[in-house]
């Protein structure tokens, strides 16, 4: 029993400070596995801190480009820093900014009237941000340079569905001008213009009032409503107390009834009423260009090509150049390539044929469909001719 007792009490003797041990043993094991997850979770930390600050550097080295690209002042070194800002481009700036720096490189293309590269920088442009006004306008005055009516078109009306109604009757009267000129649509031109007038701010918009009842005016004139156009050009007189640019319009009616006496002096009048005034403004040049080709015509249906060919040189000398980005579709109806177009009339009458191509050259770049037919034909007579002489 004493045995057993003595026994006993040995083996809890020397049981004890094993577990006791053990228990330690296992305790610092776990806390050294903590020590190493917090250090590995400051390594974690401090990496991304790192990874952060390299995208905050990054970043701010991006935006540095950019602002360098707005601040140069030349649009080829704008479209260079505007190409290398977009080389750099990455996801995580979004795809606003690469929308951004597109339509800022396609509008420095605009200035260098590189249309093709502006156009396809605008379009990529807006799919990335669609709700861009500005870039929207300028893409569709590319548009009418290029000769691309339709698109351009489209443009202003994507156009009127984002706009304040403040802007409505501009864009209106643009798509008019395009529909009748480009598109030749006259019915959809009334009606834009129709719009342009119903939309107008008198007191903002009255320039555009004053143009706009006077190009419906001679439209209805065109298709023989002679009451109607009569009407709006009667309107416009009331609100054109100065420039009488009415004349120009109600002796273009007169032209359409036949009555080319009447239309001659109306013609003559606004002419006479800019003589003396120096320079003027570019619309105005371009009425008093409207005003001798017209009266170029007349000469013309009397018989008299020689005092016609004088008014049509006139009528060119004075007008507007070329049209711009600001001013793509000129500022009425008229065109100058009419001018061109019957003059190079008149020089292949008399045999002039070299000067005869030139003018319907010019007047098919700015977009004459018939001077561009009548050319082809000139050139394959002269083929022809060429192969009957050999």
């Amino acid at each position: 029993m004493i045995k057993c007792f003595f026994l006993i009490a040995g083996i809890l003797l020397f049981s004890s400070p094993v577990r006791c041990q053990s228990s330690q043993t296992v305790a610092g094991v776990a806390a050294d596995t903590e020590t190493v997850k917090a250090s590995s979770a400051t390594v974690d930390t401090a990496k991304e801190d790192v990874a952060r600050a390299a995208r905050e550097l990054n970043k701010a080295r991006y935006e540095k480009m950019i602002l360098k690209a707005e601040l140069e002042p030349s649009a080829e070194g704008k479209v260079q820093l505007y190409t290398q800002a977009l080389s750099r481009w990455n996801k995580g700036y979004g795809s606003v900014v690469k929308g951004q720096l597109l339509e800022r490189r396609g509008t420095a293309y605009s200035k260098l009237r590189k249309w093709d590269s502006s156009a396809a920088d605008l379009k990529t442009a807006l799919k990335l941000n669609p709700k861009s006004v500005a870039g929207r306008k300028l893409l569709s005055r590319i548009y009418q340079l290029q000769g691309k009516c339709a698109a351009a078109s489209d443009e202003i009306g994507a156009l009127l569905k984002q706009v304040g109604k403040g802007e409505y009757a501009d864009l209106y009267y643009q798509r008019a001008l395009i529909n009748a000129l480009c598109l030749q649509d006259m019915k959809k031109s009334i009606a834009d213009f129709n719009s342009a007038i119903r939309t107008a701010y008198p007191a903002k918009h009255s320039g555009l009032m004053l143009k706009s009842f006077l190009a419906r005016g001679e439209l209805y004139c065109l298709a023989g409503n002679f009451e109607e156009g009569n009407a709006d050009i009667a309107e416009a007189s009331q609100l054109d107390k100065s420039r009488k640019e009415y004349l120009v319009a109600r002796g273009t009616c007169r032209m359409f009834e036949q009555k080319f006496t009447e239309a001659d002096q109306d013609f003559t009048d606004y002419i006479s009423s800019t003589t003396g005034e120096g320079a003027v403004s570019a619309p105005v040049a371009n009425v008093l260009a409207e005003a001798y080709c017209k009266k170029g015509q007349i000469a013309l249906e009397r018989g008299e090509p020689e005092s016609a060919q004088d008014l049509f040189t006139e009528a060119i000398g004075v007008a507007q150049p070329a049209p711009s980005l600001d001013n793509p579709t000129g500022d009425n109806l008229f065109n100058i390539s009419d001018c061109y177009f019957y003059r190079a009339g008149i020089y292949e009458g008399v045999g002039e044929y070299l000067f005869a191509e030139q003018d319907y050259e010019q007047a098919c770049k700015m977009g004459n469909r018939p001077a561009c037919s009548r050319k082809k034909r000139m050139l394959k007579e002269a083929e022809e001719e060429e192969i009957d002489k050999g």
